[in-house]
Parts: C-alpha cells; structure tokens; sequence
C-alpha cells in the first residue's frame, strides 16, 4: 500500500484518489483524480462511467486518452507477465470464465485463442468517457479505481514485465534514474499540467530515493542533520536505542 501511494503520488495518476489530508474524518473521503468526478453508476451499480480530464499530459506532450486507461487495465488480465498488483478488474469486470474458471480474456499480450471481444464489451470508450461492465453489482467501485491497476499506460511504450522499471509518467514527476537496489530518481515533468490535476502539488525539484540503508546509519543520518540530510526524510521507523 504504501509503494502504491508513493507511485501515485509522484508518477501514475488514476480516475479517482483519497484526500490528502491530516484530519481523519476527510482523510478517507473520495475525490476525483484523473476523472473529472468520483463516477456515476447505473441505477444497481453494475456500470460505472468516468470522464477523463482534459489537458492530462503523459511525460512526452502526448495526452492521456480513455484507451490508455483501458489498455492499462487490459494488462491485470495478463496473469503470466504481469505478476504483481490487485486483481479487481478480473474478478469484478463482467467477462466469462472458461472451463478452468480462468477468465477468457488472457490480456493484451496473447494473439492466439484470446477473447478481446469479452474485453472490449466490458471496459468501452466512448470519447473521453470510461464505462466499466461489471458481472455484479459494486457500490463502491469508484474506491476500486484509485488503485494503479487501473491507472493508464500508453500502449506503444508497454515493455510487458519490463514496463515497472521505467513506467511512463502522467504525474507531476517522471524518472530519471532508476538502479534496482540502489536508488531511484524524479525529477519535474515538465508537461505535467496543475490546471489538469488539482489533486497533486509539485513541490522539490528532485526526489532521490534511497534503497538499502541500514537502519541505524538512516536513524544517525536524521540525528545529525547536516547537508544533504537536512531535506532528509525516511519512511522507517526510528530504532527504539535512538528514539
């Protein structure tokens, strides 16, 4: 949970997100993200429909469009490549199953003996609206949709299982580095629009993002607060010895 929030804090912008807030009681509440609101339903809550905002920029100019939130979600369905992440969309979005009660949809990656039909009735893209078909009835669905399996990808940048390494961004920031455990850096994206988003800030020009520091050296870091560690945060607990 807490990765996801940080990649859609930063990077992948999805229809809907929670407030950012201190307060408890607004923490929880819905707003719209990517979406221009929180979703309409139908009257049993078995369709759901979502505008996509205009003026949302990928990190190239290009904008992001209903089809790339629907290929985003196609790939949940690629069971074999795409490892990780929830898997609302399969079991919610109204697509058969076959004999082995593996959904007949097998995702944007397989040519042969695949259903896309059973997709493309499901997720449809009229315009900039989104609808989602789903087998039952899910009154909150519209919380569903804040999780990044449903955040868009442009299909022509897709390297399959490769694709989480260097995601393209819809965000405020975009990757300029990423060294599997060592580091990752963002920095502006510079065609990220705040018209588009009045969800997100955009505030250090830079985030570098260090994995693998041992705990004590992190906690003796932030106790001397000197240089570069005085714009310093972590996201590990403190060590009760140095509390």
């Amino acid at each position: 949970g807490e990765d996801l929030a940080f990649a859609s804090a930063y990077l992948n912008r999805t229809l809907t997100s929670y407030k950012m807030s201190t307060d408890d009681k607004t923490a929880n509440e819905l707003t719209a993200d990517l979406a221009t609101d929180t979703g309409t339903p139908n009257e049993d809550s078995s369709s759901w429909e979502f505008t996509i905002r205009d003026g949302a920029k990928w990190e190239d100019g290009s904008p992001v469009t209903c089809e790339d939130v629907k290929y985003g979600v196609s790939r949940t369905f690629a069971s074999d490549v795409i490892t990780d992440g929830p898997q609302y969309a399969v079991s919610y979005l109204d697509i058969p199953t076959d004999k082995d009660g593996a959904s007949v949809y097998k995702g944007p990656y397989v040519t042969k003996g695949n259903d896309t039909a059973a997709f493309d009735k499901a997720v449809v893209c009229e315009g900039n609206t989104i609808t989602f078909n789903l087998a039952d009835p899910v009154p909150d669905f519209n919380f569903t949709v804040t999780l990044s399996s449903f955040s868009p990808v442009p299909k022509a940048a897709d390297t399959g299982e490769k694709y989480d390494q260097k995601p393209v961004s819809s965000g405020p920031y975009k990757i300029q580095e990423y060294t599997i455990g060592n580091q990752l850096v963002l920095v502006r994206n510079e065609n990220w629009d705040p018209e588009s988003d009045p969800y997100r800030p955009a505030y250090p020009d830079k985030i570098v993002m260090k994995f693998g520091v041992d705990s004590s050296v992190i906690d003796q870091r932030m106790i001397r607060d000197s240089g570069e560690d005085q714009q310093t945060a972590s996201r590990d607990a403190v060590q009760p010895a140095n509390l």
